[in-house]
């Protein structure tokens, strides 16, 4: 880090922002720097700009300006190939003209018209075709990243067949030729009029092709009692309930977003947008859209020149995702960074309740602000050398950075909105369009 950016300074006067980049020309090694290349020199002690391995997560109370001082400076400025979870479309409307401009192509994973009337859409099954996948093992995955959330442990065995009975149907799909080879010629499937008569044609005349433990899946499901099959049935068919809507089988029948492309590390930048009201009902699909992408940064050979940023705002609504865990621990040597954004620490502590210490631990950058109540700053105390009482007395335009190896910096946050740099970068926001320039709370 640069000595301008001292750690042993107790504050920082000047408004600081972490931006994700490549590491200043003098720089050598990942890690932490002064911002140098891709910013005028006036605006170099405003930036430090991070290229390490490690991932990053900022906690922050919902409208205390995570939007204004980290997601949109970042979709402003990294080049790299980014995926972003932006739940109401803000960030859609704030920065997709910029990423146009810096050469992407821009797509909008929209069921529900946040935007306008239009989505793009990316089939899951397109990943079960990658170098990497085996369609037996990635079918069972993408069934549990379906269903998660809505199991009962009261009696798993009802769970347990019907993921099972699900994820061989997955399978099938997989090996279907177009326009059956989706997630929607499943659902329909299990929910024909016929189910039973229609599975038992499927297995006389698909066993050649269809994979062996979709057959004995299928098979099983065939013989067991009337009634024990209605049940695994009907339990099957409550878990893609919401998935097989028209609205949302638009954005996974088919596919215009090319895995090709985020594997290979192009200049896309792809935004998952679910209304607030929806992201509850239909997290199963936004684990799809991320376990289709993740599934495409593990088929990698080799590293792409930029890193692939995945900036996932309100991670907590995602709940437990055990993909996302695993990935906080192989990433790195994939060329990825995680970006997990919570609105406070306990939504991480009741997702991941054994490992949420190991996941921080693989963090890079914890970034931190809009403290407000001694049980938050007690649970920060512990990751810092900061006390509660110092943590509590943090301004509303403070943020805490815990950076790895390097300590913690205690500063000021930018607001895009005011600083130069950002100046003909952004569009305004559609949900605050009534609020006049400089008005307080203009964004999230």
């Amino acid at each position: 880090m640069s000595s301008q950016y001292r750690i042993d300074e107790p504050h920082l006067p000047n408004p600081f922002s972490l931006i994700m980049g490549e590491a200043a020309v003098e720089k050598r090694t990942p890690g932490f720097s002064a911002a140098a290349s891709g910013f005028a020199a006036k605006f170099a002690r405003d930036f430090l700009l991070y290229s390490g391995e490690g991932h990053l997560c900022t906690v922050a109370p919902t409208r205390s300006g995570k939007g204004v001082s980290a997601i949109v400076p970042n979709l402003s400025h990294y080049r790299g190939t980014t995926i972003v979870l932006d739940p109401k479309g803000e960030n859609y409307d704030i920065t997709a003209r910029g990423r146009r401009e810096m050469g992407h192509r821009v797509y909008k994973l929209d069921p529900f018209g946040a935007i306008d009337s239009t989505t793009d859409s990316v089939n899951p099954l397109d990943a079960l075709r990658l170098p990497n996948a085996d369609v037996e093992t990635d079918a069972q995955t993408l069934a549990e990243a379906i269903v998660r959330g809505m199991t009962s442990s009261r009696e798993p065995f009802w769970d347990h067949s019907g993921i099972g009975l699900l994820s061989a149907m997955l399978m099938v799909a997989a090996t279907r030729e177009e326009p059956n080879r989706n997630l929607g010629w499943a659902f329909d499937m299990l929910s024909s009029d016929d189910v039973v008569y229609n599975l038992a044609v499927l297995l006389d005349t698909q066993k050649e092709t269809m994979p062996a433990q979709a057959y004995r899946e299928i098979a099983s499901f065939l013989q067991i009692t009337d009634l024990t099959r209605s049940g695994i049935l009907a339990v099957t068919q409550s878990y893609f309930k919401m998935l097989a809507t028209t609205k949302v089988r638009r954005t996974i029948d088919t596919s215009t977003i090319d895995l090709a492309d985020v594997i290979d590390g192009n200049p896309v930048t792809i935004y998952m947008i679910l209304p607030s009201e929806r992201i509850n009902s239909h997290a199963g699909l936004l684990k799809v859209w991320l376990a289709t992408f993740f599934k495409a940064v593990l088929a990698r050979k080799s590293q792409p020149t930029h890193k692939t940023l995945f900036l996932l705002d309100e991670a907590g609504q995602l709940g437990g995702f055990p993909f996302l865990e695993s990935l906080m621990t192989l990433a790195g040597g994939y060329g990825v960074w995680l970006w997990l954004i919570y609105q406070d620490l306990s939504q991480l502590q009741a997702a991941y309740p054994k490992t949420w210490k190991t996941m921080l631990n693989n963090c890079g950058v914890l970034q931190f602000f809009g403290v407000n109540n001694r049980q938050m700053a007690t649970s920060w105390a512990e990751c810092l050398d900061s006390s509660a009482a110092q943590i509590l007395k943090l301004a509303n335009d403070e943020q805490m950075l815990l950076l790895q190896k390097q300590g913690e910096v205690r500063c000021r946050r930018i607001n895009y909105l005011h600083h130069p740099y950002f100046a003909g970068k952004c569009d305004p926001n559609r949900l605050f369009r009534n609020h006049r320039p400089g008005g307080p709370s203009m964004q999230p």
